[in-house]
C-alpha cells in the first residue's frame, strides 16, 4: 500500500526537506514550489475540491489541466467538486484530463450513488474514494467504507480494482487500499514531526521525515477484506 504524504504551499522547509524521496501529495489548491517535485519519489496531484467546497468556492478545470500538464505527477485527481458534484460531471472531467494525457482517476464520495461506484468498479483501474465528513474514523464513515469495498471487492475479498482512499491512512490496516493519503501526518497521533522535533531537537529534518516513514511502514496493512457482506446495510 502507497502512502503519499500531503505537502501544501504553507509547508515549511523543514517538512519539505523531511520527505525527500518519499511519495507526496501535491495540491492545486495551494501548491508547493515545483522546484521540490524533483526531490520526490513521485508527486499525486490532489485538486483541491474538499478544500474549495469546504470555502464554498470550486476548481477552474483548464487552469487545472494547464497546472497538470506543466508537471510530471504519477496520478492526477480528476474529481474536480464535491458541492453539487454529479457522477456525470466527474467523469466528464476525468475523461477532460486523461484526453489531455494526463494519468487522471475519478472519485466516489460519500452520498453518491451507488450504481457510479459500480460503473467505476466495471470501467477503471484506478479510482478514489472520499469522504465528506471533518475527520474519516467515524461510525457513519466506517459503516460507508464497508458497504464500498463489498462493491469493489470480489468473493474472496480482493479488490477488483486499485483505491485510493483521500485522508484515509487512519484506515489502511481495515480496508484493502492500493494506496492513500495523508495530510495530518505532521500532526499524527502515533508520531509526528512535531514531538519528534520537541523531544529530539538534533535531528535534522530528513531523519525526523525518516523515523514518520518507518512508524507509518509499520502499521498493519490490509490486503483482503473480511468482514463478511451484510445485505441489510445496502
Amino acid at each position: 500500500m502507497r502512502i503519499y504524504f500531503g505537502l501544501d504551499g504553507k509547508t515549511g522547509f523543514a517538512r519539505l526537506e523531511a520527505m525527500r524521496n518519499q511519495y507526496i501529495l501535491d495540491t492545486f489548491w495551494e501548491p508547493i514550489d515545483r522546484k521540490w517535485h524533483d526531490h520526490y519519489k513521485g508527486v499525486f496531484l490532489d485538486s483541491g475540491a474538499f478544500s474549495a467546497w469546504q470555502k464554498e468556492e470550486t476548481i477552474d478545470r483548464e487552469a487545472y489541466a494547464d497546472y497538470a500538464l506543466s508537471g510530471d505527477f504519477d496520478v492526477v485527481a480528476g474529481d474536480l467538486r464535491i458541492k453539487g458534484a454529479n457522477p456525470d460531471q466527474t467523469l466528464a472531467d476525468t475523461e477532460y484530463l486523461r484526453g489531455l494525457g494526463l494519468p487522471a482517476i475519478p472519485a466516489y464520495h460519500q452520498g453518491e450513488p451507488w450504481d457510479y461506484l459500480e460503473h467505476l468498479v466495471e470501467t477503471y483501474d484506478y479510482f478514489g474514494l472520499g469522504c465528506t465528513g471533518d475527520v474519516s474514523t467515524g461510525s457513519d464513515t466506517t459503516d460507508w467504507l464497508y458497504k464500498c469495498f463489498w462493491r469493489i471487492c470480489d468473493t474472496e475479498g480482493r479488490p477488483k480494482a486499485k483505491v485510493h482512499g483521500f485522508r484515509f491512512t487512519s484506515r489502511m490496516q481495515d480496508f484493502p487500499f492500493w494506496s492513500v493519503d495523508s495530510t495530518s501526518w505532521v500532526q499524527s497521533n502515533g508520531v509526528s514531526m512535531i514531538s519528534l522535533g520537541r523531544d529530539m531537537p538534533w535531528l535534522q529534518p530528513l531523519e525526523l521525515g525518516d523515523l514518520v516513514v518507518k512508524y507509518y511502514s509499520r502499521l498493519p496493512r490490509c490486503t483482503r477484506l473480511t468482514e463478511p457482506k451484510q445485505t441489510e446495510l445496502f
